[in-house]
């Protein structure tokens, strides 16, 4: 009898630990921030979507779905994205 309270506890829990994790979307906002958030916080989560994506407009989408940046914060991002696109060309010339 204990047991199937106590299971039935911890489903109940995890349901409501499930609930509000699904409901809620946490956004981090670094607007305000003067260090290097892309490679300090951005690239280490998004290296993949980085190095391999080919349009910057869903890479772009996905960091924001996250993180508030000012538009200082983009500039800097979308520049290495640039960047990454340049040498990219040069090496599939």
């Amino acid at each position: 009898m204990f047991r199937s309270i106590s299971r039935n506890s911890r489903a109940k829990n995890e349901l409501s630990i499930l609930k509000s994790n699904t409901m809620t979307i946490k956004k981090f906002d670094y607007s305000k921030s003067k260090e290097d958030i892309f490679y300090k916080i951005i690239y280490p989560i998004y290296a993949k979507e980085f190095l391999y994506g080919n349009n910057y407009e869903n890479f772009a989408f996905t960091v924001s779905a996250n993180f508030i940046l000012n538009p200082e914060q983009w500039e800097y991002i979308l520049e290495h994205w640039e960047q990454k696109e340049s040498i990219l060309k040069i090496v599939n010339k």
